[in-house]
């Protein structure tokens, strides 16, 4: 199964250079933002039975250094390609039985590295420049001190193969820096832990973004 979505996110990523185009200059850039992480109820199964876990909204940052490629080589396409460095945090709320909810404690916290292309429609709007956006990579998922009603649950994470998709634009606020606005989902392979008892807990990351960002070229 991961081989085949690997592969599925690889020709994916790859589709999309081609269809990339952008008014500005090639030019190396970095890019810094943050904002919003919202995930969704994550699905466990142990030896115990199965369970969920509600967590609070929670924050995100990111940092990006990339690579525009502007009009000057339409042989491999117009756009941008870089590579993401993201932290992702949100507080455990509730643990959700088929008996009944109890309080949970703890962290989720996702240390992930993409590598990122967007594609840029024709069409802009002023200064706005609309974008869509596919990448690919690999997330390190941590349950940090996770508690059900006080107990120990798990402490313990796990490296999984990761995606997202996102759309968004930008603002140029001048020909080096501009404005990103956008929106992502991000997805990984399911994770495994080690509960507290020493079982095997099988689980699942699907994270909602909003962020807002600022994009410098060089």
């Amino acid at each position: 199964m991961n081989k085949r979505l690997a592969r599925l996110l690889t020709f994916l990523l790859f589709a999309f250079i081609p269809l990339s185009a952008t008014a500005a200059d090639e030019g190396f850039y970095l890019a810094l933002s943050g904002g919003g992480s919202y995930v969704q109820e994550m699905e466990n199964d142990n030896t115990s039975g199965s369970f969920n876990i509600a967590l609070d909204n929670g924050y995100a940052g990111s940092l990006a250094i990339g690579y525009d490629l502007g009009n000057k080589h339409p042989d491999l396409g117009r756009g941008r390609l870089d590579i993401e460095f993201s932290y992702r945090s949100n507080e455990l709320d509730e643990i959700e039985f088929i008996e009944g909810n109890s309080d949970g404690g703890g962290d989720l916290n996702v240390m992930s590295v993409m590598l990122t292309t967007y594609g840029i429609p024709d069409d802009h709007i002023g200064n706005w420049t609309p974008y869509f956006c596919l990448g690919i990579g690999v997330a390190k998922i941590t349950l940090d001190k996770a508690t059900v009603a006080g107990s120990p649950l798990v402490d313990d994470s796990d490296w999984v193969l990761a995606g997202q998709i996102g759309t968004g634009s930008g603002y140029a606020i001048s020909d080096h820096l501009s404005l990103d606005l956008g929106y992502r989902f991000f997805a990984t392979m399911p994770p495994e832990f080690q509960d507290a008892e020493g079982g095997k807990l099988d689980s699942e990351y699907f994270n909602h973004l909003l962020q807002a960002g600022l994009r410098i070229k060089f």
